[in-house]
């Protein structure tokens, strides 16, 4: 039995909100696959006959493998908001892969796959469709092991470097003063060349891209508690030069600035 962990809900628009709409549960992978796999997570939902409530989600900067009542597929990196329609009575089971951790599935570079979705048996075959249907006749507890057994016997075969990147990746996550893939190169001994590279055939996304996506989540959290005064001290906290500059990065992933996302304006 794989134990549960905390939900993470960052990328999760209004957090808050959604969950009033459907419940989180996450799960820690077994360590056969703790390598290359961050979490599974179950979102269940029960709105009644005839209604829908509409989640955006920024994602993450991983591979997602997702099975829902209409299949299952494989997401790319997703470098813009996502919307996911809830109706009725449904559940959704997913695989969050770690930085890097779904590179050793392809046999070509994760970039290839950015803001593409695929099906199961682009990547597994017909075992990834008997693994679909399996998971869709299973309850949650069962669904997630026969999952994570069936990533513990398959035989990866490309590239890996998801220790490395999943330990650069969380160091982006946890100093929100690196603002800049020159200062990353540096803790990481690599060139910006390098570094780069690197993150494009492992991730999917460049180096900036990562840096940026976690300063915003740190925003869109912080847009919950501050007031209306205090958008400059975010600003500094989050590691911006000015709040101008993180004010034009809000908008351009949100579509509102931080404090039109605090009075729910998205």
């Amino acid at each position: 039995m794989l134990t549960a962990v905390d939900p993470d809900t960052r990328g999760i628009v209004h957090p808050g909100v959604g969950l009033r709409h459907f419940r989180l549960t996450t799960f820690a992978p077994s360590p056969a696959v703790a390598r290359v796999v961050e979490r599974y997570w179950v979102s269940e939902w029960d709105l009644g006959a005839g209604e829908s409530y509409v989640q955006r989600v920024l994602p993450h900067p991983v591979a997602n493998v997702c099975f829902e009542a209409s299949g299952a597929s494989v997401h790319g990196v997703i470098t813009g908001q996502t919307s996911h329609r809830l109706e009725a009575k449904g559940r959704a089971v997913g695989i969050t892969f770690r930085p890097g951790g779904f590179r050793p599935y392809l046999d070509h570079s994760m970039s290839s796959i950015t803001n593409s979705v695929r099906s199961i048996s682009d990547v597994f075959g017909e075992e990834g469709d008997a693994l679909e249907h399996a998971v869709s006749a299973a309850g949650t507890a069962e669904a997630v092991q026969l999952i994570d057994e069936f990533l513990s016997s398959w035989r990866t075969s490309g590239p890996a470097h998801v220790a490395e990147l999943s330990e650069m990746v969380d160091g982006v996550a946890g100093d929100p003063s690196l603002l800049r893939v020159d200062a990353l190169a540096r803790t990481s001994a690599m060139s910006a060349r390098q570094l780069e590279r690197l993150f494009r055939d492992h991730v999917g996304v460049g180096p900036k891209w990562v840096i940026r996506r976690y300063r915003l989540y740190e925003a869109a959290e912080m847009a919950q508690s501050v007031t209306k005064h205090r958008w400059a001290d975010v600003a500094a906290e989050l590691g911006y030069s000015d709040q101008a500059h993180l004010i034009r990065d809000f908008r351009s992933m949100f579509g509102v600035t931080p404090r039109q996302y605090a009075s729910g304006a998205i």
